[in-house]
C-alpha cells in the first residue's frame, strides 16, 4: 500500500498545488468570461446595425439574414457555456427563422422581437433558462412566427 499524503495527492508534478490551481482556473475562467462579455455586447451592435441597415431593405434582405445567422450562430453556441441559456434558445430559434422563413415573408414584428428579447436578456444579465417574462415573450414569438 502507497503512504501518500492528502497533500501528496493534491500537488501537481511541479509543486502547484490544488488551491493554486483553483485560483489559476479561476483567473482564466474570469477571462474567458470578460471576453465573452465583450464580444456579446459587439455583436449585439452588429446585429442592430445590421438590420437597420439591410434587413428592413427587401434587396438586402437574403445577405443580411445571412450575417445575421452567422453571429446567431456563434451566440447558439458561446451563450450557454457562460450560463446565458435563454441567449442561446433565442439565438437557435431566431436563426431557425431566419433560415426556415423566406426573406419576402419574414415578419418585421418577429425580427424585432428576437432582437428586442436578446438585448432584455443580456442588458439585465439574466442566467440560467427560467425567467418567466422572457419564457412568455418567447411563446409568444414562437405563435407570431408560426401564424405569420
Amino acid at each position: 500500500m502507497n503512504d501518500l499524503s492528502l497533500r501528496d495527492l493534491t500537488v501537481s508534478e511541479d509543486g502547484e498545488d490544488v488551491e493554486a490551481l483553483l485560483a489559476r482556473t479561476e483567473g482564466v475562467v474570469a477571462a474567458l468570461q470578460a471576453q465573452f462579455a465583450s464580444g456579446m455586447q459587439d455583436r449585439m451592435d452588429r446585429l442592430a446595425e445590421l438590420y437597420f441597415r439591410g434587413w428592413e431593405m427587401l434587396a438586402t434582405r437574403d445577405a443580411t439574414a445571412e450575417a445575421m445567422r452567422r453571429i446567431l450562430h456563434d451566440l447558439k453556441g458561446e451563450g450557454g457555456t457562460f450560463g446565458y441559456d435563454l441567449i442561446t434558445e433565442i439565438a437557435d430559434l431566431f436563426g431557425s427563422y431566419l433560415r426556415d422563413t423566406s426573406a419576402p415573408l419574414q415578419n418585421k414584428e418577429v425580427v424585432t422581437g428576437y432582437l428586442e428579447g436578446l438585448r432584455l436578456v443580456w442588458n439585465e444579465r439574466i442566467e440560467g433558462n427560467s425567467n418567466v417574462t422572457v419564457r412568455a415573450m418567447l411563446d409568444g414569438l414562437s405563435r407570431l412566427a408560426a401564424s405569420a
